[in-house]
């Protein structure tokens, strides 16, 4: 028992989270955005103890992924030492121990409102918001945005609301699995913004609320290179060869249709919308296609022209190219 605590605390430095007060039964830990969350340790299943006083973080070597699902949906905390792995609030503190979040991580509901929470307040470029702003921007209930909130350790609290730690961009972009959902794959020859313009106008035309993401909302939010591929969000599946595309597999694919299991990412681009001639998903999911979808080399220098385009505001204006 003492080896394991003894290496969970190594895990907890590591994650920035820094026990200050108290004993197993009611740990204080400072976490990386300086909040004070009082546990109780446990090395027991936590799904057995609906009587503890206090949050339980359930300590172990390794957790099966039942144990890992619960803990991000904010169950419990865990902490476990092989691999390093350290959940609290429903973050995980050591991203970088885990793979790549493009591949598939776990099974069970996705926490899709908490990620929506998250974006607004990444774009919201450090002005204080209220939860009732949040709500609105998000589509989720007051009390769902409470929730999201509560012991969030990347959301700092005032009497002007709530604004977003720097560190939560991070955070974000390695936790999120991507929207999921149906994909399908189209060829071109047309240049990639034609591409996006022709897509947009048939799902247009067959009311499937496209929304533009990848390389071509990010040369719209923040211009630095020419798109490479198309990646447009729809509500129903089409069929692009109206709009002269020819169905190809994911390697040769200059389109990608998607059908998003993600809910919010039609919300925060309605809430959210900007002037452009052509419809866009909000530039944190648009960040996220251009790392993990981008087809162009430079993706990478890319990806950081529109990050910092983000803290700067870039979701209050777009070019039309």
């Amino acid at each position: 028992m003492q080896e394991l605590v003894d290496d969970v605390f190594q895990v907890l430095r590591r994650a920035n989270v820094r026990p200050t007060s108290g004993d197993l039964k009611a740990l204080s830990l400072v976490l990386p955005n300086r909040h004070i969350t009082t546990v109780a340790v446990r090395t027991t299943s936590p799904f057995a103890d609906a009587t503890a006083r206090n949050r339980i973080l359930h300590i172990a070597v390794d957790a099966p992924a039942a144990t890992v699902d619960a803990a991000l949906n904010g169950d419990f905390d865990l902490v476990t030492t092989d691999p390093a792995r350290a959940i609290i609030a429903s973050i995980n503190l050591l991203p970088t121990d885990q793979p790549p979040r493009d591949q598939p991580m776990r099974r069970g509901k996705k926490p899709w409102g908490r990620w929506a929470v998250e974006r607004t307040l990444i774009l919201a470029g450090g002005e204080p918001l209220r939860q009732n702003t949040i709500a609105t921007t998000t589509g989720l209930t007051h009390q769902a945005v409470s929730h999201a909130l509560r012991e969030h350790p990347y959301v700092r609290r005032s009497r002007n609301g709530v604004t977003a730690d720097p560190a939560l961009i991070d955070a974000w972009l390695i936790e999120y699995p991507g929207p999921g959902g149906l994909a399908t794959h189209w060829y071109s020859l047309d240049e990639p913004g034609q591409q996006a313009t022709a897509a947009s106008t048939l799902a247009t035309e067959l009311d499937a609320a496209p929304l533009l993401s990848g390389d071509v909302a990010a040369d719209r939010y923040a211009p630095w290179r020419r798109p490479a591929s198309v990646r447009i969000y729809i509500s129903e599946f089409i069929d692009f060869v109206a709009a002269d595309f020819t169905p190809a597999t994911r390697s040769e694919a200059t389109l990608t249709a998607v059908i998003p299991d993600d809910p919010t990412i039609r919300t925060l681009a309605t809430t959210l919308a900007v002037p452009a001639e052509l419809s866009l998903a909000d530039p944190l999911i648009t960040l996220w296609d251009l790392t993990h979808t981008s087809t162009g080399p430079d993706r990478s220098e890319a990806a950081d022209v529109l990050r910092k385009s983000i803290g700067l505001g870039c979701n209050r204006g777009a070019t039309d190219r």
